[in-house]
């Protein structure tokens, strides 16, 4: 008789645990979500990729890269057919699938769970900021099942799946740009791999027949990388946006700050590594050295690898504790008295039995039902920060009072008022900046948006009808100021300003509100001159 409760062990509760956790804390309110839905939208009712620009009144129709086309139909699919708590459980799924691979891929290198537990739970932690419903899941998952695929061939001499990387690279190469990452460690790894061999005297034939195989693997996945709408001619591309001026003004392409926890416990996951590896029995190979060194400079260039970084990390310093030399951890721990404490008080008990599954599940029941109980009121509570993250109710005012024209916005928003205001109004930026604003009009606008010298000029040739902006920005007081826009809606985060003239006289009438504010001082970015 098969015992289903058996199902439920204390592994798999403590990925329930993160699911629910993950779950509950989502807010749909990443800027970059809504136009990746309406994008998705677009394709499934066109049955074709936007040829141009599509969204903005800034640089309608100029040539936009639409290289996360698969995700952005998935989400659309999956928005129209469950609504928000559909794309809520696809993005926790996904995320915690990425977590899932690379526990499993820890535990077939028989990596005690003792130690995976803790180095699981800090990946967790780190992982949590790219817990949003945007493309580069996909690389999170697609990356740690390559990896779990190579060190599998590579430890347990397992080529079962391997047939498997071109197909997933089909998907993946649609899907998000990370996906350079995975030729990235398809070829790492085989670069490694290949020089151990050949400063090795002695030669294991049979691993050299199967690296043969999994060389013309990887080349036939380097040519997939091609099969896609655009083809290769813009295989270069994610290399392009990662060169772009501008990012470093974008707070995921910015190091970490080690100021605050997570900066600090990607310190410390890095110091484990090394620290592991120096007390090892044996020396680590050159792929032991090279994936994970490659990963964690990644980390510390850019905050965007540190989930990444982190997943693999985990990895090989889970082998490398495994390969440590426990005596004289063994000799400390019996000259304070700890084993026999430990054996005492915690290790001698009883064990539990089947009484650990039940226990399980009645804690399951309990989390359960916490997370019924909390979730609404959670909500209830995530109210004002996402009127902080999104402006619903300063849109609300647009649309009640039925203004139209050419909007200048600032880009976090810029996502948000695609959802809303295509195809009847093109928004001024958003959060396309590599794949189609670039580094020039980023600029340009940060200029207008910061009044840097020679703003005036560039704020003139758009034409602006009205401004959706942050509450008491610069460029708002001086507009104000000038009386060459009236300011008729002002809350906590967000101003609406709508230019003086007959066309929005019977607004202005209504909602006008004086200009009693004191200017902030004006600045000029140096920077973008």
């Amino acid at each position: 008789m098969t015992h289903y409760y058996k199902l439920l062990g204390i592994r798999e509760l403590i990925f329930i645990g993160m699911f629910l956790v993950l779950f509950t804390s989502l807010q749909l309110v990443d800027p970059d979500y809504f136009y990746h839905v309406k994008t998705g939208g677009y394709i499934i009712q066109n049955m074709a990729l936007p040829q141009g620009d599509i969204f903005s009144n800034s640089v309608n129709g100029k040539h936009w890269v639409v290289h996360e086309w698969l995700f952005e139909v998935l989400l659309y699919v999956t928005k129209l057919a469950a609504g928000d708590w559909g794309i809520k459980l696809l993005t926790t799924s996904l995320f915690v699938m990425s977590l899932i691979i690379t526990y499993l891929t820890m535990n077939k290198l028989n990596i005690r769970f003792i130690v995976i537990c803790p180095l699981l739970l800090i990946a967790y932690w780190l992982t949590q900021g790219g817990l949003s419903p945007r493309p580069h899941l996909t690389t999170y998952v697609f990356y740690t099942y390559y990896l779990s695929l190579l060190l599998s061939f590579k430890y347990l001499k397992s080529s079962q799946f391997l047939w498997t990387i071109p197909i997933v690279m089909l998907i993946w190469t649609n899907a998000h740009g990370g996906y350079v990452l995975g030729v990235g460690i398809l070829g790492l790894f085989l670069l490694a791999e290949w020089v151990i061999i050949y400063i090795n005297s002695q030669h294991d034939a049979q691993f050299i027949t199967s690296l043969k195989k999994l060389s013309v693997i990887v080349l036939v996945t380097v040519l997939s990388t091609g099969i896609k709408p655009t083809g290769f001619s813009e295989w270069l591309f994610p290399f392009q946006i990662t060169s772009m001026k501008h990012l470093i003004y974008v707070q995921e392409w910015q190091s970490p700050s080690f100021h605050d926890l997570s900066g600090r416990l990607y310190l410390l996951l890095v110091l484990i590594f090394f620290v592991s590896n120096i007390y090892r029995k044996h020396k680590p190979d050159l792929t032991e050295l090279l994936l994970p060194i490659v990963l964690l400079v990644l980390g510390f260039i850019s905050q965007r690898h540190v989930p990444l970084a982190a997943l693999t990390l985990i990895i090989f310093i889970g082998m490398a504790i495994q390969d440590v030399h426990l005596s004289p951890i063994k000799n400390i721990w019996q000259r304070l008295g700890l084993k026999n404490a430990y054996t005492k008080y915690i290790g001698g008990g009883k064990q539990l039995g089947d009484t650990e599954y039940i226990l399980n599940w009645m804690l399951l029941l309990v989390m359960l039902l916490v997370f019924a109980l909390y979730y609404p009121t959670y909500q209830l509570k995530q109210v004002e920060k996402n009127d902080e993250a999104v402006p619903n109710k300063a849109y609300a005012f647009i649309e009640k009072n039925g203004i139209t024209g050419k909007v200048f916005n600032t880009q976090p928003i810029g996502g948000y008022l695609i959802s809303k205001l295509y195809p009847n109004q093109g928004v001024f930026i958003d959060g396309r900046g590599g794949d189609l604003y670039g580094d020039k009009f980023t600029f340009e606008y940060m200029t207008i948006y910061h009044v840097g010298e020679g703003w005036e000029k560039l704020f003139n040739q758009y034409q602006i009808d009205y401004l959706l902006i942050d509450h008491k920005s610069a460029l708002g007081q001086i507009l104000s100021a000038q009386n060459r826009y009236k300011l008729v809606y002002d809350d906590k985060y967000y101003s609406v300003l709508v230019k003086n003239e007959g066309k929005f006289e019977s607004i202005i009438q209504k909602y006008a509100i004086p200009d009693n504010i004191v200017l902030a001082p004006l600045h000029k970015l140096s920077l973008l001159n």
